[in-house]
């Protein structure tokens, strides 16, 4: 018998369950129903227990599908380190003692930046909760020395999503789709990619709006200045948010949303997530086509607006296409290297040597297939794709993009970030370099690009 993966383990359980519920509010609705009708003839014990089952086995059933399963979903997609063998991985209690006090100085040193991740993905836990599955929230990249996270926004998945050749789903064949069902979000959000986006941005922009917040979101190059100042006169640490989306499916095919979009705070836009658009092509596309004329009409609406163009995800023609007429520079906020590991998820060589003459910044990822090559060793995989991309491109244009929280398996969850600083010691990088890595070119990237 086939083993079922995670996905399709979880789509089967949340199909299951749905079902299941919808059958017990039938017979339910219909018991009430002959309970009504008869109890106008007086008490009768056996029709009220008829009745009062069937409303058990619903309150338990509904408890099963919308909170069990949303929690046990996210946990199995984004386990903290699930499936990967972290044995290996000393703690920096572990350590020896003088080496260990080098490393937690000089990685409370650094300023760090992740370009990409998915914790908005999933509401089932609060982001200013500290949990002990999954792989990123506030006190985590608190605690990992993350000063900027990006947190991206995904709108659509096909149900057998595969890493080549998905089509555009229909609405109740998107994995999204049947995950807002269960989670009984706004009916919007089931038949529009935008309002998905626009709900999910709720979370953090109600985290940011507490008092004396952990995490401040940054629409402008002076909001981030601002951040700065604050860190820099003893505030208590948090950490600054970016809002990117994954995918012009977001859209909705209507251009003009893109300013629905910046209202909201998106400051990174990504052409391409799993499948085509009408606005061009994505690497796990059926087509893989390059930018249309819709893309152009949009990339120059981007630019206008300076936000971010994010080419993650996009198939090879859209990157060509995009570097020839794009006038500001581009990222790609999670990839690994194709010189490295061949995989079409990854990057070509050629494509990263375009990217950083224009200026641009590439986010190397955690997760496997996209570093590969050390199956006892991932830590030292994410390190081997820096190192690649440093000699190839130089290290001013290198940046972390760890798809957290993203359905994927990784070495260590936020708060771990001092293993990969570690490594990238251990490779002989100078401190210098690894200042700029980890995110010193992110920060000036955003300064010098930002809206």
């Amino acid at each position: 018998m086939k083993e079922l993966s995670v996905q399709e383990e979880a789509e089967l359980l949340a199909q299951s369950l749905f079902f299941l519920l919808c059958v017990t509010l039938l017979v339910t609705c219909w018991n009430t129903v002959r309970f009504l009708k008869k109890s106008s003839l007086g008490f009768n014990l056996n029709e009220v227990w008829k009745c009062a089952v069937p409303l058990l086995l619903l309150g338990v059933v509904s408890q099963l599908t919308f909170r069990w399963l949303p929690k046990r979903t996210y946990a199995r997609y984004n386990g903290l380190t699930a499936g990967v063998n972290t044995s290996f991985i000393p703690s920096l209690k572990t350590l020896d003692l003088e080496r260990d006090q080098e490393l937690i100085e000089f990685h409370d040193s650094l300023w760090i930046a992740d370009l990409h991740c998915d914790a908005l993905l999933w509401p089932s836990r609060q982001l200013l909760t500290r949990n002990d599955f999954g792989q990123v929230d506030i006190p985590r990249l608190i605690e990992g020395n993350v000063k900027l996270q990006v947190f991206a926004l995904v709108t659509g998945v096909p149900k057998s999503m595969a890493y080549s050749e998905n089509y555009p789903p229909s609405y109740m064949n998107d994995s999204v789709t049947l995950k807002h069902l269960v989670e009984l979000k706004p009916l919007s959000t089931i038949t529009s990619r935008l309002a998905r986006a626009l709900h999910a941005i709720k979370p953090l922009m109600a985290a940011a709006n507490e008092e004396n917040p952990k995490v401040k979101v940054a629409l402008s190059s002076a909001d981030l200045i601002k951040h700065e100042q604050m860190r820099d006169f003893g505030k208590a640490d948090f950490v600054s948010a970016i809002i990117s989306v994954e995918g012009a499916q977001v859209l909705d095919d209507n251009t003009q949303n893109i300013d629905v979009l910046y209202d909201y705070g998106v400051r990174i836009f990504g052409f391409s997530h799993f499948y085509d658009t009408k606005y061009g092509g994505a690497e796990p596309g059926a087509r893989k086509y390059g930018l249309t004329a819709a893309g152009r009409e949009l990339l120059q609406r981007l630019e206008e607006k300076k936000i971010i163009v994010d080419l993650a995800h996009a198939s090879s023609a859209l990157i060509d296409d995009v570097l020839d007429v794009a006038t500001r520079p581009v990222i790609v906020s999670h990839t690994g290297m194709r010189g490295v590991c061949e995989t079409s998820r990854n990057l070509a060589d050629h494509h990263a040597k375009r990217i950083a003459q224009l200026g641009g910044l590439i986010g190397i990822t955690y997760f496997r297939p996209a570093v590969c090559g050390h199956p006892e060793d991932p830590v030292q995989e994410i390190a081997d794709q820096i190192l690649y991309a440093v000699n190839l491109i130089g290290y001013e244009h290198v940046a972390l993009g760890s798809d957290w929280d993203g359905a994927v398996q990784t070495a260590f969850d936020a708060a771990g970030t001092a293993n990969l600083t570690r490594a990238l010691l251990a490779a002989d990088l100078p401190p210098e370099q690894i200042h700029f890595i980890m995110g010193e070119n992110v920060k000036q990237f955003l300064l010098n690009n930002f809206a």
